[in-house]
This record gives structure tokens, C-alpha cells and sequence, in this order.
């Protein structure tokens, strides 16, 4: 189960909106590190002085912020918190896997918990092809190394960094068609995305040195190009698979993970 096809891949990279270039600006080049797109450090503003005023780039802001669930109340806690901007400017600085080792060692810190089967954990918004890479992860083989996902948006995704509630499994989820694990969701719950469940499992085994699902797996929300949904799990030695090989049907060991609905975040 463990050999994989390679995604077609979406062509995303760094793209350029048609529009007429702003003569306050000098752009002299872009560099790509590790699948991050980077601004090099000759791409300056003239008039610094003038930076607040550049509205046209403050909306961008706000509109790539939305994407990822930043709201009005991100941008005020970002404005009145000196530790808080600190933080994110050093983010920005650092090298990308040693900012997601210190998200990710940061919210195994804060524990998981379970009551009544659901789990409450925080996850920091890691993209799924950053946090298999994260030093920690490979050092104790918690994500098996696959890369035929690669080129699929729900593998590159980012989101707001929360806390999360989830059910893994599902009770009573496995041998059942998509369509009736739906049923076993209650009102505020949706099916999660694959990365999200991902970080849940990355981030309990090393806050509690469990592997959940070890011979099992859970669907998850994303899909590939044919319409076979994702699934992840076989917690073994060698890590956790993400896999789609059963599609929708009935399988004994195919469960169903449930995410409390989130306001900010696709889960």
C-alpha cells in the first residue's frame, strides 16, 4: 500500500497578477527554496518612509490573510502584541522547516487531550509536504516518505494556526460506504482535510509517544484527480501512509475521522 503514482502536477509556483507595475517598487528577483517562494533581499521599496501608505499592498495582505483564515481579530492582536509581531517577523526570516519545528514542538508542548472520544489538540497550520520534512518527524519516522501527492493543493495548503477537536475514528465507521459515514457526523461536525489530520497524529505521538491507527485508516476530505478520496493511517514503525486506494466502498478497515466545524479554517 505503500508505492504511489505521481500527481499530475498543478503548476502552482509563484504567480504575477496582469496589471501595470507600480514605479515605487524594484523587483529584481524571485528564488524558490524547498517549494517556498522568496522575495530576494534587493526587492526594496524606494520611499520606505512611504511603506504605510501603500494601500494597494496592505490589501493584498488582508486578502492572502483571508485565505488562510486570518480575520480582524488576527490583524489587532498582530497590532497591539510587540512579542506576537516578533515572532512572526522571525518566522518570516527563518529557514521554513526550522519555523514549522518550532510550531509543531511548540503545540506538542501544550498536550492533547481526549474526552468522549474527541481529541483537543492545537495545530499550528503546517502544509502536509512541509511537516513530513520537519527534522523531528524524520528522525522518528512518524510520516512514511511518499511524494506522489506533491502536486496536489490540499498537500501544499496552510492554515490558520487553532486549536482543533477531533474524532478519530469515528465510532462505528469502518465497513461503511462515504456516504453513510456522513450519517454518523453530528450537526457541527465535517469530514477534516488530510493535513489536518496529519498534524493531529504528528503532534500526539510526540506529545504522548502514541501511534493511533496503527492498521487502520480514516477518509479524509481532499481528493485526487480520478475522485478517490484520501485516506491516512497504518500508524507503524515507519510512520503513517497517505493513501486513496479504496475510493468510496465498504472496507473493514476504513474509517471516518469528524472535525468540529471551524469559523476561521477549513479544517
Amino acid at each position: 500500500m505503500r508505492d504511489k503514482h505521481l500527481a499530475p502536477s498543478s503548476g502552482i509556483g509563484c504567480l504575477s497578477h496582469p496589471r501595470q507595475p507600480n514605479p515605487a517598487f524594484r523587483v529584481h528577483s524571485f528564488s524558490f527554496q524547498k517549494g517556498w517562494c522568496v522575495m530576494s533581499q534587493d526587492m526594496v521599496r524606494r520611499d520606505v518612509e512611504e511603506f504605510g501608505k501603500d494601500h494597494g499592498l496592505i490589501h493584498e495582505v488582508v486578502v492572502t490573510g483571508r485565505k488562510v483564515g486570518a480575520e480582524q481579530a488576527f490583524y489587532a492582536a498582530l497590532a497591539h502584541d510587540e512579542a506576537l509581531f516578533r515572532r512572526v517577523v522571525e518566522m518570516v526570516e527563518q529557514d521554513p522547516l526550522q519555523a514549522a519545528l518550532q510550531a509543531l514542538l511548540a503545540a506538542a508542548a501544550q498536550g492533547v487531550t481526549c474526552e468522549n472520544g474527541v481529541y483537543r489538540f492545537f495545530d499550528p497550520g503546517t502544509p502536509l509536504i512541509i511537516l513530513r520534512s520537519v527534522p523531528v518527524v524524520r528522525e522518528k519516522k512518524l510520516v512514511y516518505p511518499q511524494d506522489w501527492y506533491d502536486g496536489y493543493d490540499w498537500a501544499k495548503r496552510t492554515d490558520a494556526p487553532q486549536e482543533r477537536f477531533l474524532r478519530i475514528p469515528v465510532t462505528d465507521s469502518f465497513n461503511l460506504s462515504f456516504t453513510d459515514q456522513e450519517k454518523l457526523l453530528t450537526e457541527d461536525e465535517e469530514v477534516p482535510s488530510t493535513r489536518s489530520v496529519a498534524t493531529f497524529l504528528v503532534v500526539n505521538a510526540l506529545a504522548t509517544g502514541k501511534r493511533l491507527l496503527p492498521d487502520r485508516y480514516v477518509r479524509t476530505a481532499d481528493k485526487v484527480s480520478d475522485g478517490r478520496r484520501v485516506v491516512v493511517g497504518d500508524f507503524g514503525a515507519v510512520g503513517f501512509s497517505v493513501d486513496d486506494y479504496w475510493g468510496d466502498r465498504c472496507d473493514p478497515r476504513i474509517g471516518l475521522a469528524a472535525s468540529r466545524k471551524s469559523r476561521t479554517s477549513k479544517s
